[in-house]
């Protein structure tokens, strides 16, 4: 018994030194961050005049001069800060001014040494400002921290970093590469991260298309959609048979967005033995408004996939008076099937949408062609019309 009581004794006096020293660290930690607080606050007004100069200078001095009284490594923290911000919403000349006048003020010298630093969260925040300032000369110790990192969350920060900072697109594919795995999944974070950089990726993409690697083909095929090459059919045309669902909609949808194929082979698509991909061709025609392939449009409203079917019926929608007729013939000539009903429905939809776009004289007269053609074709209809 008296052994137990001084067991809970000594618990007791455990738990209360623990809560002790939790609280000194908790205390010490807040007086430190109020310490930095009040040390920023000063160093800002400092420097306000100077950052006042630096803001009514961005379109006047080819150069930006630096302050004239010393800064410190704290002010050089406070006034990373800030320009970083700058630099993130400005671009073109003012951005580069900016990231010129980063490096004259001693910034990038100071996160270079920053990065080899013993504490984690040191070297991440110099990774961090080396990539905003676009520093070049910091790619060799931004690898050397990204493979130390390479399974953390930490590994796309530095990754985007980079991004940021290279000079060779070579830098960046190596980078890619680096974080693709196929387990993750990460194809369109690693997309963004690329989007980072101003290098002109295109030859790289290609290259990453005879990856083994599915999560890089699937990279590359996303980071070729802004490309306008007519040439690219050789290196996509295979992936269109993919069957993984994700490379072959974006081998798709960078061929037709591209230019690639030409009318007869859309057409050919729109018949294609993948229902995403006639929908998303369908889709395509609509929102391109190409007038042209109005008539596949039609007979894919007879599509034996419910969503194929109802795509291609909006997109004639969205092809203008001539979309409308096709649509209305096709309730016309399939009367009493389930395709008559969907087309029909599709119309009548439209019809209701477009009696509240009314704020101009172009929707109103587009409305009232449409009702003329409605009524034309089937007559009057009182529901409709309480409806509208």
């Amino acid at each position: 018994m008296f052994f137990n009581l001084q067991m809970a004794y000594w618990v007791v006096y455990g738990l209360l030194a623990i809560m002790g020293i939790l609280t000194i660290v908790i205390m010490a930690i807040k007086f430190k961050n109020v310490r930095n607080q009040k040390k920023t606050e000063v160093s800002l007004q400092k420097f306000q005049s100077y950052l006042d100069y630096v803001q009514s200078q961005l379109d006047e001095e080819d150069r930006l001069r630096i302050p004239n009284q010393k800064v410190g490594d704290f002010d050089k923290k406070v006034l990373q800060k800030v320009l970083i911000d700058w630099i993130q919403r400005l671009s073109g000349v003012h951005r580069d001014k900016l990231i010129t006048l980063c490096h004259d003020l001693g910034l990038i010298d100071f996160n270079l040494k920053q990065i080899k630093s013993l504490s984690e969260f040191k070297r991440l925040d110099a990774a961090y400002y080396l990539g905003s300032m676009r520093s070049s000369e910091a790619i060799p110790d931004l690898f050397k921290l990204l493979k130390k990192n390479k399974e953390g969350p930490e590994a796309f920060i530095i990754g985007r970093s980079i991004a940021q900072a290279a000079d060779k697109p070579e830098d960046v594919k190596e980078m890619l590469t680096y974080l693709a795995k196929e387990e993750r999944e990460n194809y369109h974070l690693l997309a963004d991260i690329a989007g980072e950089s101003t290098l002109d990726m295109s030859v790289q993409y290609k290259q990453l298309l005879t990856s083994e690697n599915t999560e890089l083909v699937k990279l590359a095929l996303l980071g070729l959609s802004n490309q306008t090459d007519s040439g690219m059919d050789s290196n996509v045309r295979s992936f269109v048979y993919s069957k993984d669902k994700e490379i072959r909609m974006n081998a798709v949808r960078l061929l037709i967005t591209s230019g690639a194929w030409t009318s007869g082979e859309i057409k050919q698509m729109i018949h294609f033995n993948d229902s995403d991909v006639r929908a998303f061709i369908a889709q395509w025609i609509g929102d391109s408004g190409v007038v042209q392939f109005a008539d596949q449009l039609q007979e894919g409203v007879k599509d034996s996939d419910k969503i194929v079917a109802r795509t291609c019926a909006k997109s004639l929608l969205k092809l203008g008076e001539s979309g409308f007729i096709k649509l209305c013939e096709v309730t016309i000539q399939n009367e009493g099937q389930p395709v008559a009903d969907l087309a029909l429905e599709c119309i009548q939809e439209d019809l209701k949408e477009s009696s509240v776009k009314t704020g101009n004289i172009e929707h109103v007269t587009s409305y009232n062609q449409k009702l003329y053609l409605y009524q034309k074709y089937f007559g009057k209809d009182e529901d409709l019309t309480q409806a509208i």
